[in-house]
């Protein structure tokens, strides 16, 4: 870059510059006349920084505002401060104006998605994937969609095909993996969490799935082989002694398992907070075999 080069720059940053402390200061000086200046005409009593000051819907700025260039510009700035349901309406006018980029569908189901709203999020994400397919972001917020409403087969379907884009995407294997075990596909489950502990720097989840897998599949000493592991952890969770628990139970070892669920149970703010996370479990318990009376029993000696 010659001399003449760097001038040039160099102004164009020095006008930069002078925009900003402009705007700056001019935000300034409204700031204190409406928070600090007493002697306001009738009229000027009007907080613009506690109002809603919505400038797009400004008459006398309208004609310049109102281009799909502005409205972008505007709702992206209000979708990355939060600033979610302004944003919403106007991405929503985009896209009635035929602005119907991908882009724009991602960012109304994203808005719906923080919102709860997942059936609609879900419908804008799969207009983004019309418009721009097999895009990975699309693809996995829809499957989270789909999981935050417990349709487990169709968020499978979509971290399946978010696999086939990011094969080597542990976080992807991971979901996939919590799905099939939602849908008692166990032995598929586990199989995907091998695969996770593996190849993972920081494998705790997997192995917490591995062994809960194995429990529900009846593979007790391979269960408790994993459990054993999380539990000479720094800082075991109260799931994982609660868990073991149940494979001491499974295996007729009453001892050790009460040992276990009163680990779990001294890690509860209370009793009844025990009791919640132990019935939980009743379902799996009751699969492999286990007669609820021995259950009553066991929970009789925590009291």
């Amino acid at each position: 870059m010659d001399d003449e080069q760097k001038s040039k720059l160099q102004q164009a940053l020095n006008r930069s510059k002078a925009a900003k402390n402009i705007s700056r200061q001019y935000i300034q000086d409204l700031y204190r006349f409406s928070k600090v200046w007493v002697n306001k005409h009738p009229g000027q009593e009007v907080d613009i920084f506690t109002s809603q000051f919505k400038l797009w819907e400004n008459p006398l700025l309208n004609s310049l505002l109102q281009t799909d260039e502005s409205l972008k510009g505007i709702s992206d700035f209000l979708f990355h401060k939060e600033h979610y349901s302004d944003a919403f309406a106007l991405f929503n006018q985009l896209v009635g104006k035929g602005g119907i980029a991908a882009e724009i569908h991602q960012k109304i189901g994203y808005i719906g998605q923080r919102q709860k709203k997942y059936p609609e999020a879900s419908e804008q994400y799969k207009q983004a994937d019309l418009i721009s397919a097999d895009h990975i972001w699309t693809i996995r917020h829809m499957a989270q969609c789909y999981k935050y409403i417990k349709d487990y087969p169709n968020a499978l379907a979509y971290y399946l095909k978010a696999e086939k884009i990011q094969p080597d995407n542990l976080a992807i294997s991971q979901q996939i993996g919590e799905c099939l075990v939602k849908m008692h596909r166990f032995e598929e489950a586990i199989s995907t969490f091998y695969k996770v502990e593996y190849l993972d720097k920081n494998p705790i989840q997997a192995r917490r799935a591995i062994a809960w897998c194995s429990f529900c599949t009846g593979k007790n000493e391979e269960a408790l082989k994993y459990y054993n592991l999380l539990l000479h952890e720094e800082h075991p969770i109260k799931q994982d002694w609660l868990n073991a628990g149940h494979v001491h139970l499974a295996l007729n070892d009453m001892q050790q398992a009460l040992a276990h669920y009163q680990k779990a149970h001294n890690l509860c703010k209370n009793h009844t907070e025990f009791i919640q996370l132990f019935n939980e479990d009743k379902e799996y318990l009751s699969h492999i075999g286990i007669p609820t009376e021995d259950l009553y029993i066991l929970l009789d000696n925590l009291l």
